[in-house]
């Protein structure tokens, strides 16, 4: 999540560590409460176990968050819902635990509390246990975590904030806000929108959701979380998890602007949430965009990071995506300039069906051409392949010498067999002998690749530079993992089809 998968293993490591019991007379009380045994819960309070406890900072109720029963025991018995540094209000938003959720907001549970995030807590526990081994001691991990301690301040976060950026339940931000949980808590910069439409969390897709479940489990059980409740699984039922069109309608539902910029902190440039969720073309979370598109946000605008926002669409390659784009009235053919591999350079005259076909997306390809894609507009500038290791300086280079260069059979088939003229003829300038700074988006990355010469000089059609793109070794999958032969063999036996079209 971004927090990805790794921050919430991180609020886990945080949270949880201070949650191990030390021994004493609560011990009993502490461990029912984490696997949900009401009678041994019952009968450790029974034996003067103190229901508001601490542990590590956190009292019992903070770990039954998965357990209504023993909930409803413990504030029966007197538990404060507001107490502890992460409040038990936090542990059952994060975790889907709606039944749990509504019993402690009904008991007096503040939505507003903050949470303390202190992770010299997590690092001082883990030493403690270390030193606790005597002689056994491992001195120098010691040494590693005090120094690591020495440099984390604490934070404060906010049950609506935490679950907006992390999680899919709608429902919890629906309970939250009926509380009165403020929008405003939490944020940095920008609004609660900004912070939805960045997360970029599995709990923000079902299909995320399930790859990364079956870790959660086992990273749970480290901390005494051995029993779960059947609800909570891969496939998460409706009422609990939600959609994220759900959730940003309760947002939006509050007054929040879907197109408001945020201020642009740590050197960005301001940003609207369509903005964060694409991420300059790296974004993942596709129904976290539709959300967004289909309830207004601004799909014409034209982004000061990458210009028309049609374009990361395009590159992130969601046909869905970029299809709703489209039908609210971005411009198909919408032209602009794209960074490349190539020392940093701009391409000009990049349009989104040059951008799929650079990316190699056959769906999207054809989804563009369907919808009225011009399919005669050429770029131009330097371009560097990272399958044949060529940099060359080109111009009217259109959709189908990308589908050659990439060695994509099927794309260069529909292509020639399409009945509109795909091509001009492509003019190449060779670059010999330069090094290149491979890098995302014009940003070096210090590897250094020498190219050598692939193209001679001159104007290429379609079926000349077949002959261009195969002929070459610095072509072919024994170097700097060019094309295989399969797809050499493929482009070889669609040159007859090209000349008989006059291509």
């Amino acid at each position: 999540m971004h927090m990805k998968t790794s921050n919430l293993f991180t609020l886990l490591l945080i949270t949880l560590v201070p949650l191990i019991s030390q021994g004493g007379p609560n011990e009993d009380l502490l461990a029912a409460c984490k696997v949900g045994n009401l009678p041994k819960a019952t009968a450790a309070i029974a034996a003067g176990a103190d229901v508001n406890h601490l542990e590590g900072g956190n009292p019992p109720l903070t770990s039954a968050f998965f357990w209504p029963e023993v909930t409803k025991l413990l504030l029966d018995k007197g538990a404060n819902p507001n107490l502890g540094d992460y409040t038990p209000l936090m542990q059952a938003s994060l975790y889907y635990s709606t039944d749990v959720l509504k019993m402690l907001l009904d008991a007096g549970a503040d939505p507003n509390k903050a949470t303390l995030m202190d992770p010299s807590v997590t690092f001082k526990t883990l030493i403690a246990n270390e030193k606790a081994k005597g002689k056994a001691a491992n001195q120098s991990l010691i040494k590693t975590w005090e120094a690591v301690m020495a440099t984390l301040k604490p934070s404060k976060i906010y049950a609506l904030q935490q679950t907006v950026m992390t999680t899919g339940c709608a429902t919890c931000v629906e309970m939250l806000l009926a509380k009165g949980a403020k929008l405003d808590l939490g944020i940095t910069d920008g609004t609660l929108l900004h912070t939805f439409a960045s997360a970029n969390g599995t709990g923000k897709s079902k299909k995320l959701w399930k790859q990364a479940f079956p870790a959660m489990q086992p990273a749970l059980s480290q901390f005494g979380f051995t029993v779960f409740p059947d609800w909570y699984s891969a496939d998460m039922p409706e009422n609990r998890y939600g959609s994220p069109e759900q959730m940003l309608k309760l947002l939006l539902g509050k007054g929040l602007n879907i197109n408001e910029k945020n201020k642009g902190l740590d050197g960005m440039k301001p940003r609207t949430p369509l903005e964060m969720a694409l991420n300059t073309g790296l974004g993942n979370l596709k129904e976290v965009m539709l959300a967004l598109i289909n309830n207004g946000a601004d799909v014409k605008m034209v982004s000061e990071v990458y210009g028309p926002m049609i374009f990361p669409a395009t590159q992130i390659g969601y046909p869905e995506v970029v299809k709703a784009m489209v039908e609210k009235g971005a411009d198909i053919n919408a032209e602009g300039s794209f960074f490349g591999q190539t020392e940093g350079a701009l391409l000009k005259g990049y349009t989104p069906l040059n951008i799929a076909a650079y990316k190699d997306n056959l769906e999207l390809v054809k989804y563009l051409i369907g919808a009225g894609a011009k399919v005669d507009i050429g770029v131009e500038g330097k371009f560097f392949n990272s399958k044949t290791s060529c940099l060359t300086k080109v111009s009217d280079k259109t959709a189908i010498y990308y589908a050659i260069e990439n060695g994509n059979v099927e794309m260069v088939k529909f292509m020639v067999d399409a009945d509109v003229k795909w091509w001009k003829r492509v003019k190449v300038d060779q670059i010999k002998e330069r090094s290149v700074s491979q890098g995302i988006n014009g940003v070096g990355q210090g590897v250094i690749i020498y190219s050598t010469s692939c193209f001679e000089a001159g104007e290429y059609t379609p079926s000349l530079y077949v002959n261009a793109v195969t002929k070459n070794k610095k072509t072919t999958a024994s170097q700097n993992g060019g094309l295989s032969q399969e797809q050499t063999d493929g482009l070889t036996e669609l040159k007859a089809a090209m000349k008989a079209k006059g291509i």
